[in-house]
């Protein structure tokens, strides 16, 4: 796991899964009558994540930033209610709740993982569970398609597994890989300033049950033109950068953007009404928690 010579940022990975291996796993398989034209079961790939890396096509639907950010946001207020600007989820609430919701599920066991990494640096117990009993039991539109994140730090590099039931590789996997890397700096930061920056990035491990492409998707899927250079559609973001200068950057390199704006707006964490930060939120909902446990 800490071999990370031969791995490339996600941008570069995610490339190579689209242009080169999907293709080669077609299928017929219809989960709850919905066709699939390609899947892949058991699929794992790494990346490092010295940077937040994203991938976004001109030439057909590029990373939706706006949504990105604002579900990241909406995660880290430990929310499960569906905010305006996450309408698209909206077909998987139960009046207006998200019963699977990443940060409702997340949040509280955060500031508990910091713990553990840092009262025993080699500990192999810190995973976070997001699937639960009652998702296998009892039906609702938001069964988690990510169902666990472990930490684990060696050669005083931190590593993050997700472990993934389901991943849709065109709508899914390319936003989830964001918020993952996110939080994964988020965290990398609270360690080091317990432990004093001895941590470095290591690298991220997926393990997807189904990696899968809708044959409804196919028509976007082959308007991709995939280039030899692969920077042309990397786009590497600082979590540090502050949020102005993050909106700023997603309004040049992604015109397309609409309402970025209104991020600045977009979720009720307590007494904080204007969000000036992606790390703020973090800071505030987590930081004091986990100092608190030293």
């Amino acid at each position: 796991m800490n071999n990370n010579k031969s791995l490339a940022p996600f941008a570069y990975t995610y490339q190579n899964l689209l242009q080169s291996i999907i293709k080669k796993y077609p299928t017929s398989v219809k989960p709850r009558n919905f066709p699939l034209k390609y899947e892949i079961i058991n699929y794992s790939m790494g990346f490092t994540v010295d940077n937040i890396s994203i991938y976004s096509e001109k030439h057909a639907k590029a990373f939706p930033m706006t949504f990105a950010l604002a579900e990241l946001c909406w995660i880290l207020s430990g929310s499960d209610k569906v905010h305006p600007l996450l309408k698209p989820l909206d077909k998987y609430s139960v009046d207006g709740l998200l019963i699977g919701a990443y940060g409702k599920r997340l949040l509280n066991l955060i500031p508990i993982a910091i713990y553990k990494l840092v009262s025993d640096i080699d500990t192999r117990q810190c995973v976070l569970p997001i699937f639960q009993s009652g998702d296998l039991i009892f039906k609702h539109p938001d069964i988690p398609c990510n169902t666990q994140l472990q930490f684990i730090i060696r050669d005083n590099r931190l590593n993050m597994t997700v472990t993934s039931r389901s991943s849709d590789i065109l709508t899914g996997l390319p936003i989830d890989a964001f918020q993952w890397q996110c939080l994964f700096h988020l965290i990398l930061n609270e360690l080091n300033e317990i432990m004093h920056n001895i941590i470095k990035p290591g690298i991220i491990c997926y393990n997807i049950g189904s990696l899968h492409m809708y044959s409804a998707d196919v028509p976007m899927f082959e308007q991709f033109v995939y280039s030899s250079n692969s920077k042309k559609y990397e786009h590497n973001i600082s979590i540090y950068q502050t949020y102005s200068n993050a909106r700023d950057r997603s309004v040049s390199k992604f015109p397309n953007a609409k309402n970025i704006s209104n991020l600045l707006e977009i979720i009720d964490v307590g007494s904080f009404t204007q969000i000036n930060s992606i790390q703020e939120i973090f800071r505030n909902r987590v930081h004091k928690i986990s100092r608190d446990a030293m």
